[in-house]
């Protein structure tokens, strides 16, 4: 969840830069091709960046691609390419955590995504369409909301999970146990997690 923060705080920069000029270009008439044109350019660069930061990995695995087994989320394109799941971890006795996020949740689907509204804006600022660049200002706001409410959700879950080591190495034992990756189930890890975090489930 730490390398998921890290990605959607440096996102949700990437966004607001990309609102920013979209606000720039909204005033067709006072700049020319030119500007435009850099405008376009520099949303064309977040667009990339985005993408680059939404096949984050973690342990090898895409932390926005769900379940999927491949080694990435989405394609160059924007094109998500990951397996709907959730990736979860034991927390308490019965009770597991949600250790990633779904990457069409945080970043949208199909032509209502954040890397296609992007694309729309690019288009439509070559293009001097003050309309298409007027909607491009806010669905990318949107856009921008829905990444800091997942990263919000994300930093609950964390702070979640950090309680929950806490406790258990504050007792003092099983100081073997590997936190920063799910205990396989029926082993003795997974048996050990389970009568630790036995008292954590009310919290």
């Amino acid at each position: 969840l730490g390398q998921v923060d890290s990605a959607l705080s440096s996102m949700t920069s990437q966004v607001r830069r990309a609102r920013e000029l979209a606000l720039q270009g909204a005033n067709a008439g006072a700049i020319g091709p030119t500007a435009r044109e850099a405008l376009a350019t520099e949303v064309d660069q977040i667009r990339d960046g985005l993408i680059g930061d939404a096949n984050a990995t973690y342990a090898g695995r895409p932390i926005f691609g769900g379940i999927t087994s491949g080694d990435k989320a989405y394609a160059a394109d924007g094109t998500y390419v990951g397996t709907a799941g959730a990736v979860e971890r034991t927390v308490a006795v019965g009770t597991k955590l949600r250790v990633d996020v779904d990457g069409q949740s945080a970043f949208g689907v199909g032509t209502g995504s954040v890397f296609a509204h992007l694309k729309d804006l690019s288009v439509a600022l070559r293009a001097g369409d003050t309309t298409g660049i007027s909607q491009a200002i806010d669905l990318i706001g949107k856009d921008g909301d829905r990444i800091t409410n997942m990263q919000a959700d994300a930093g609950t879950r964390a702070a979640r999970i950090e309680r929950s080591k806490v406790r258990i190495k504050r007792l003092g034992y099983f100081d073997d146990i590997n936190f920063e990756t799910p205990p396989v189930p029926g082993t003795t890890d997974q048996a050990d997690v389970d009568v630790m975090m036995a008292p954590a489930a009310a919290e």
